[in-house]
């Protein structure tokens, strides 16, 4: 015996996944939703339960119906079966001998002009779902008679599946001749099952903690996890944290329909439903934080906090590999200080040159207190000196890949004033500059101090440092000689490019062109950037490693941002 299956109804235990189902009977309209206990018998796997609609419209618009499946996670969906066409006549006893015997009585399909669409869940700049759609249009004769509808398209990435329907036509209303059934221009809808299938493991799926509570501030520390990526897959780790959590109640009637406080207290105590009730973060929470890059990093969001809430996001490329998530902590200890405060001036530099910094910060209360100050930032601040209430100290300091750390002859204390001279160029505006403290005793230790104003000697409040308002990409760019002279005498055998990229966030590719006095390209010199100084060079030869004639060429810098894009160019020639 052979059997051949279609795979698993990716919609069969949706809601245990993350899932939902919405039925919306009029989008134009103020909507009307199905309460959820009903529309949940379109996915329970059970072909006798059959879902309808016994709302009869005679409105003077179009109504369109729409069913929405969120599954949860992100498939690669590549067939939708509807199913709406067995008779229900009877007991279940009568349905399952009908069924048995093959005797299941009339079939139809109960949509007469519809569609299909799925989604990944990606938005358009207008905030709506941008959707992909596989089916428009009437039923099918062969779906009359089968009572049943199936649809293939080429797998796509697809968290939503959205069916689509005319249920009252008023143009087909108002064509009508008088005296006739009205019934033709109505499809009021109903479905025994909507099956999703699709291919290969789940590209995407988020996993979200509740609100963690950790019984009191704590200075975290970092996060570590652990699992099995194989290659073409990826963990992607956020936090979150606070001080203030919120009760929010959601009230519902006893369909299990989400409505109003005020509309609950006025129905019925026969009537009314669940009173459910669910801890948010209240208005002090930080944004979601950077995804961390590697196990064991850093806590990347503000410390010591009493709550946090952790999301992990499991991506694959390839739909024959997952990746799973074995463990995840968070490794926290008691605060170096319950509370600090820190400030950065000057708060704007001009992009590229090199300005000189102070960065203040104040623990209010430190029970030990602590005696190292570590420093980051996005650019490479150079360390310069130390002060205490105004005092200038000895310390030690040391180079760090993204900024520095001072250790202090002797612990700072509460309500102590600490100041720390630097200096950094700055090529990107909003640089952020972040201050931990650390213990000497105990490496372990490591707390995020937040912005705040930590003295009245400077109007600051910010650990943020901004560059003027202008859309420039490329800054201070310097070409080493207008004259090229490649004779191999190691002088002008070469231009060198010297030039501060800004305001770029995402690598972007910074070229480097050459052009005759005819406008033909002749060669290319690229390299993917970050704001920063950058340098690249030209040597004389073409694409083909060939020396150029000598003459007169436009040498051009080129880069393009998410603002826009820049040119530099310079007429250069060549001499042998």
């Amino acid at each position: 015996i052979e059997v051949e299956g279609i795979g698993d109804n990716l919609v069969l235990g949706l809601q245990e996944r993350g899932g939902s189902i919405d039925v919306v009977l009029d989008v134009l309209a103020e909507a009307e939703t199905v309460a959820l206990n009903n529309a949940m018998s379109l996915v329970d796997g059970d072909i006798f339960n059959r879902w309808r609609n016994v709302r009869d419209t005679r409105a003077p618009y179009t109504v369109i119906g729409h069913i929405t499946l969120d599954l949860g996670a992100v498939y690669l969906v590549d067939f939708v079966r509807l199913i709406s066409g067995v008779a229900v006549r009877g007991g279940r006893s009568a349905q399952l001998e009908r069924a048995r015997t093959g005797a299941i009585g009339p079939r139809g399909f109960s949509f007469k002009a519809y569609e299909v669409l799925t989604s990944d869940g990606s938005l358009a700049p207008d905030g709506t779902r941008i959707w992909t759609r596989h089916f428009s249009g009437e039923r099918s004769n062969e779906s009359q008679r089968k009572g049943l509808a199936d649809h293939f398209f080429s797998a796509l990435p697809s968290r939503f599946v959205r069916i689509g329907w005319t249920i009252w036509d008023a143009t087909c209303a108002a064509a009508l001749p008088a005296g006739a059934s009205r019934y033709v221009c109505l499809a009021s809808g109903s479905l025994e099952e909507i099956q999703i299938f699709g291919t290969g493991y789940p590209l995407e799926a988020t996993l979200r903690s509740p609100l963690i509570d950790l019984g009191g501030d704590k200075s975290l520390s970092s996060m570590e996890w652990g699992g099995d990526l194989p290659p073409g897959t990826g963990v992607e780790v956020r936090s979150r944290t606070g001080n203030e959590v919120v009760e929010e109640h959601t009230y519902r009637d006893k369909n299990g329909k989400k409505i109003t406080q005020r509309k609950w207290e006025k129905t019925p105590p026969t009537l009314r439903g669940s009173i459910d009730s669910t801890r948010i973060a209240g208005t002090d929470w930080s944004p979601w934080s950077q995804s961390y890059g590697f196990s064991g990093e850093a806590f990347h969001s503000p410390s010591p906090r009493r709550y946090m809430e952790l999301e992990v996001r499991l991506v694959s490329k390839d739909p024959q590999a997952t990746a799973t998530l074995d463990w995840l902590a968070v490794n926290f200890t008691e605060p170096l200080a319950a509370r600090v405060v820190g400030e950065i001036y000057p708060t704007e530099v001009p992009p590229g040159h090199l300005a000189q910094f102070s960065y203040f910060l104040k623990p209010d209360a430190t029970p030990s207190g602590f005696d190292r100050i570590r420093i980051e930032a996005t650019t490479v601040p150079q360390f310069e000196a130390a002060f205490v209430n105004g005092e200038r100290v000895d310390v030690v300091s040391e180079s760090l890949d993204k900024g520095f750390r001072v250790s202090f002859p002797s612990r700072i204390r509460s309500r102590q004033l600490v100041e720390l001279r630097f200096s950094s160029p700055i090529y990107l505006h909003a640089t952020r500059f972040d201050a931990f403290l650390e213990d000497s005793r105990n490496i372990q230790v490591r707390q995020l101090v937040d912005a705040g104003d930590a003295t009245d000697g400077v109007e600051s409040n910010t650990n943020v440092v901004n560059l003027p308002l202008n859309r420039d990409l490329l800054l201070n760019a310097d070409f080493s000689t207008r004259v090229l002279t490649p004779n191999g005498d190691s002088i002008n055998d070469e231009i060198v490019v010297l030039v501060d990229v800004v305001n770029v966030l995402a690598p972007r590719p910074l070229r480097l062109r050459l052009y005759d006095l005819a406008g033909r390209q002749l060669t290319e010199r690229r390299r993917d950037v970050q704001a920063g100084p950058q340098q690249l060079s030209w040597d004389g030869r073409d694409d083909y490693g060939q020396s150029v004639p000598p003459g007169l060429y436009l040498l051009e810098l080129h880069i393009g941002g998410d603002a826009g894009e820049q040119r530099v160019r310079r007429v250069v020639s060549v001499v042998y």
